[in-house]
């Protein structure tokens, strides 16, 4: 019984050092706006999100082709902009989703953060010659030192269908 008792006291002594070293160290845990947590494995200027601007649209008539236009931004926790990380490389990718599923990239935008910036035009236009289907997915990524520290939508990535005049949505 002795044995097992000091078993037990061992197992509470080491949750509790663990404990300690998450809280000492802080954890760097955000909370999305859909009420779940945003990861970011990255200093807060690595916190991403994307507004609710984002849109795939064309307009044949104007011989304007499919586009993809939004702003993404450095969002520390949803709360406000900050300055971006000096160095740090904001990527936002343009995917197939025919068949809602993720599929061949179609286009990207990438951004180098220059310590000032908080905030970027995204804008993505399907290449001369080649078609893009009716429905797209879009996600983000930024990279501090060579890794990914956040990447929005948390999971998967964001649909747009393809309409006339634009609207979307927006995603963190």
């Amino acid at each position: 019984m002795k044995k097992g008792g000091h078993m037990l006291t061992t197992k509470s002594r080491l949750t509790a050092l663990f404990a300690a070293v998450v809280l000492t160290l802080g954890v760097s845990i955000s909370v999305s706006a859909d009420g779940g947590t945003d990861p970011v494995h990255g200093p807060d200027c690595s916190d991403i999100q994307a507004n609710n601007d984002f849109a795939y649209a064309s307009n044949a008539t104007l011989g304007v082709p499919p586009t993809v236009t939004g702003t993404l931004q450095v969002s520390p926790k949803g709360t406000k902009t900050i300055a971006s990380c000096p160095g740090a490389t904001y990527q936002v990718v343009v995917v197939d989703y025919t068949n809602s599923t993720a599929g061949a990239r179609l286009g990207s935008q990438t951004i180098i953060g220059d310590g000032t910036a908080s905030s970027w035009s995204i804008f993505i236009q399907q290449p001369v010659g080649q078609t893009w289907p009716s429905l797209v997915c879009v996600s983000a990524t930024s990279m501090v030192n060579n890794k990914v520290s956040d990447y929005v939508p948390n999971t998967g990535c964001f649909p747009l269908s393809l309409t006339g005049s634009g609207g979307g949505g927006g995603f963190n």
